[in-house]
């Protein structure tokens, strides 16, 4: 996160702030990050992830409101 504010220190232009892009176009903060498990740690455990991170995405849909007070 530190390079947004010292990319120029390393002789780097910006060239688009897809931060402020995103923000511009949809009115919400920029999703970041992604989220990986294992195969070794079986079927089970995959599908056990897989069902939390859709329960928790349905969380946020169902309640937005709050969620965008959160991350803005």
């Amino acid at each position: 996160h530190e390079g947004q504010l010292t990319f120029g220190d390393q002789g780097l232009k910006l060239i688009v702030d897809m931060g402020q892009w995103w923000y511009d176009e949809t009115g919400l903060p920029l999703p970041l990050g992604a989220n990986a498990i294992r195969k070794d740690l079986g079927q089970e455990a995959m599908e056990d992830v897989t069902r939390l991170l859709k329960e928790s995405i349905q969380y946020g849909l169902d309640h937005r409101q709050e969620a965008l007070e959160y991350a803005l």
